[in-house]
């Protein structure tokens, strides 16, 4: 991504798909690679174009998200972020319905450093991992299996009755205003955390 100066380097790349046919109301794919900076990803994809529904295999393993560094830092004074993210998920939707998103699988997140601009260890843990039984956003039901924290760390300093050594790493220019549109942090259009916090809103309101 140009506008971050990020560079991230897809290797080992796979797709295969048996096409689109006139007579076939259905079409699949399933797409692999592996990631420069350490990781593996595979999923599955199909689309029903009658219903427009879809459904999404996804799997991920030891992705490195030190990558992610670049559209963190226009929201926190963090001098670095590392972690591994790996998952196996499964998701069905539809193309014409954003809410209509069901989610169920596995999510864990391993060796996680948040770094202050002191270079000191703001936020650490071994591993956090969920089981997802089912998260469906248009019924609003959010079940879980178990949920699991390993050697978290957190230090936390307060300096007066309103300061603290977490709210000054955030930068107080990127706070979103009510209007969606009108947004003052630099570049928005590619940064995810922005464009999650749209969906967000949409799906809220």
């Amino acid at each position: 991504n140009a506008e971050f100066g990020n560079t991230i380097a897809i290797t080992d790349f796979m797709f295969h798909s048996d096409g689109i046919a006139w007579d076939d109301n259905e079409t699949a794919a399933n797409i692999s690679f592996s990631l420069g900076e350490g990781g593996t990803a595979k999923a599955k994809f199909s689309l029903n174009y009658n219903t427009n529904d879809y459904h999404v295999l996804f799997k991920s393993d030891r992705v490195n998200l030190e990558r992610l560094n670049p559209y963190i830092q226009p929201f926190l004074k963090v001098d670095d972020f590392n972690g591994f993210l790996s998952c196996n998920l499964s998701m069905t939707g539809n193309t014409e319905e954003t809410t209509r998103i069901a989610v169920s699988g596995a999510l864990s997140l391993d060796d996680i450093l948040f770094t202050g601009p002191k270079k000191d260890s703001l936020i650490a843990l071994k591993n956090f991992s969920v089981d997802i039984d089912s998260v469906n956003l248009k019924s609003n039901i959010f079940r879980f299996g178990h949920v699991t924290l390993l050697k978290p760390y957190l230090i936390y300093e307060q300096y007066d009755s309103v300061n603290s050594n977490f709210s000054s790493i955030i930068v107080s220019d990127t706070i979103m205003v009510n209007d969606s549109s009108n947004v003052s942090a630099a570049p928005e259009s590619t940064n995810p955390f922005l464009m999650i916090a749209e969906f967000t809103k949409q799906i809220a309101g």
